[in-house]
């Protein structure tokens, strides 16, 4: 059995329409006529056998998807790879040109989570792991996948 796979992902905005529009009038009908949408139907009921169900979900969850995207606030969009990796190395650059001599970066999330970075004389070190890394970059990068939550703040300590 092939992994599952939303069907309606991918589609264009205006293929999308059509195909909602197509939902809708089905409602109406009591049934889904051998259209796009029915096409995308049989499709779903050869993989699964509650292929309807999870065609609706789907269609629903994918127009849901795009209207939320349009339409969140600012504190709602993660922040990018490379935004983490700029933010860390600025405020590192800041904590150096202020003179510390001990610079420790938190990353706060908005579930809790606070992680350390610590700048040693062996190299970068985060409180996650048991090993150091020879530059920042580095470590940033291989921590933006190791979160857990979003990132609400970046601090010197």
């Amino acid at each position: 059995m092939e992994a599952y796979k939303n069907l309606f992902k991918g589609k264009t905005d205006s293929e999308l329409l059509l195909l909602y529009k197509q939902f809708l009038e089905s409602e109406k009908s009591n049934g889904i006529p051998d259209n796009e949408l029915g096409k995308i139907r049989d499709e779903y009921c050869k993989r699964q056998t509650n292929g309807i169900l999870m065609m609706i979900l789907d269609l629903t969850r994918t127009v849901a998807d795009k209207w939320y995207s349009e339409h969140k606030s600012d504190e709602d969009v993660p922040m990018s790879q490379d935004g983490f990796i700029a933010a860390l190395l600025d405020n590192y650059e800041d904590a150096c040109e202020r003179g510390f001599d001990s610079i420790v970066l938190a990353i706060d999330t908005d579930i809790g989570n606070t992680y350390y970075i610590y700048d040693g004389t062996d190299g970068f070190h985060c409180d996650i792991w048991d090993y150091y890394f020879d530059d920042l970059e580095t470590l940033a990068d291989q921590l933006y996948y190791e979160l857990h939550g979003n990132i609400t703040e970046i601090r010197i300590e």
